[in-house]
């Protein structure tokens, strides 16, 4: 079994459109058409038996058309190895009734993204999606770190996340008004330059060692997507123990590692497109821990057999493959990952 807990696809009507322009702003190379049945056949190729679809809501309005086509696809196509999350919006309005709608269809989880929907991480209104999450046992998985598509915009970086977790522990979240700041700007510098200090210290151990794993914290989970930060790695490096004592925090591996296919038109150098190389990723997922690492590949913008080949070639143990390729992700899932999806896919076994 092999499960990818980061893809996207589109509704058929409209995938070739926003395959084009997704791939003009960022200059880089979709690997499937975006929709499920190309989803459906690049996992077939590359070995992988389940996908989580990660659905981005870009503006409040989409939220219950998404979430209502997301279950219909969890219905339709579950026995298939497609399990879709649910999608919320830093505007919408009525955030606790539909994420409790939410949790009652179904979901295992929602996905965010700060950068394409306009507002920080840590600021009020993901504050207060990622506590209702947390009182109802969902998971987010949000975008971290850079977008590809928005050089320079920054508003998930992985202070930002460290941030967030300690507001939600502290229990801080509840009590913010609309629009006002997290705490003074003094404290809040205080408490990120005392999670560096923190932090930096443990780097030479390369281990994380919260006093409790993410599936002794309940339901709830916050996946940082993209190796906790989309080109924050040095970022990610340090603030790793700071982020594994803050809260229930993973990462995934998508679109991290390797290279990145770009679009053949000049925009980006062949030196540009190098990401994580298999030292500085084995780096990382030793900070976090193997029990707190998803595999993901984020197709159609990176390839499933690539990422996964990516894995199995670095010197990772088997038992730390394991628990990033399926474990940890079977464990989140639960009784998403259906007893018939696994039988039609028992062939792959527990590896590749």
């Amino acid at each position: 079994m092999i499960i990818d807990f980061h893809t996207h696809t589109f509704p058929e009507k409209i995938a070739a459109g926003a395959i084009d322009k997704l791939s003009h702003t960022s200059h880089s190379r979709a690997l499937t058409d975006g929709t499920e049945n190309g989803l459906l056949a690049h996992m077939r190729m590359s070995g992988v038996t389940h996908s989580v679809i990660l659905p981005v809501a870009t503006a409040a309005r989409q939220v219950p058309r998404i979430n209502d086509a997301s279950a219909r696809l969890n219905e339709a196509r579950g026995g298939e190895g497609l399990i879709s999350f649910a999608s919320m919006h830093p505007d919408f309005a009525n955030v606790r009734e539909e994420l409790v709608r939410v949790r009652d269809l179904g979901f295992r989880g929602i996905k965010i993204h700060p950068v394409y929907q306009g507002a920080n991480l840590d600021g009020p209104a993901f504050l207060r999606i990622l506590e209702i999450c947390a009182e109802l046992g969902l998971l987010v998985v949000t975008h971290a770190g850079l977008d590809i598509g928005f050089p320079g915009v920054v508003r998930a970086a992985p202070s930002m996340a460290l941030h967030a977790l300690r507001e939600l522990k502290n229990g801080r979240a509840s009590r913010m008004r609309e629009g006002g700041s997290l705490y003074p700007e003094k404290e809040r510098e205080a408490s990120m330059e005392a999670g560096l200090q923190t932090a930096a210290k443990a780097l030479s151990e390369i281990g994380c060692s919260p006093s409790r794993t993410p599936a002794e914290n309940g339901g709830f989970r916050l996946i940082l997507a993209h190796m906790g930060g989309w080109r924050n790695w040095e970022e990610v490096a340090i603030l790793a123990q700071s982020l594994c004592e803050a809260g229930p925090v993973m990462i995934d591996t998508a679109f991290s590692t390797g290279a990145f296919p770009p679009l053949d038109d000049g925009y980006w150098k062949e030196e540009e497109t190098k990401m994580l190389g298999k030292r500085a990723f084995v780096s990382i997922i030793r900070a976090f821990g193997a029990h707190r690492v998803l595999f993901g590949s984020d197709a159609p913008w990176g390839s499933q057999k690539d990422t996964l080949d990516f894995v199995e070639e670095t010197d990772l143990t088997e038992t730390e493959k394991a628990f990033i390729l399926w474990k940890n992700a079977e464990r989140l899932l639960g009784n998403n990952v259906t007893s018939h999806s696994r039988a039609k896919h028992s062939l792959f076994g527990t590896g590749r």
